[in-house]
């Protein structure tokens, strides 16, 4: 019952998200507003991978961790990443898994509990699902901005496109 709630969560994380960022092109690439900051396809590869860290992780025996090592491997993923069209089928993607994973799981399982040495402590598995909302959420405002530095109109990601 639960994991059907957590698999409508997850579909609207994919379609705030693709609203948020549909002005984003192509071309639009590697564009990032400084040096040392994220190229679009690097955001959208960056919040791909995110979501499959927590939803890969939610039912492990660890339950999702962080580390220097974790950050550097994942640094090394998300900078490769030079084709918007490329992230965006990677986050698709990962959002798919996620709701397979979620979607799997009995109330029971949803409801154990993640180790205390967890990334998120010794609360319910499904609070995964909030780490993947917050930090996609996090990252469709950051994209947001570069879509106003690239001189367009980022929509409102809650309202229906317009015909």
């Amino acid at each position: 019952m639960l994991a059907d709630v957590f698999k409508r969560e997850l579909e609207n994380v994919r379609l705030f998200f693709n609203r948020s960022t549909k002005p984003l092109t192509e071309d639009d690439s590697l564009f990032k507003p400084q040096d040392e900051m994220y190229t679009v396809a690097q955001q959208v590869a960056h919040a791909a991978h995110t979501v499959e860290g927590f939803s890969n992780n939610a039912f492990t025996e660890t339950g999702p961790e962080w580390d220097e090592n974790a950050m550097e491997d994942h640094n090394n993923r998300v900078m490769t990443v030079t084709s918007l069209t490329a992230a965006r089928k990677w986050f698709n993607e990962s959002i798919d898994r996620a709701i397979e994973n979620f979607g799997k799981r009995s109330d029971e399982e949803l409801l154990a509990l993640l180790p205390e040495t967890s990334l998120l402590g010794p609360f319910p598995r499904f609070t995964c699902l909030y780490g993947i909302q917050d930090h996609t959420a996090h990252h469709r405002g950051a994209l947001t901005v570069y879509v106003r530095a690239l001189g367009k109109t980022p929509p409102i990601p809650y309202m229906p496109d317009e015909a």
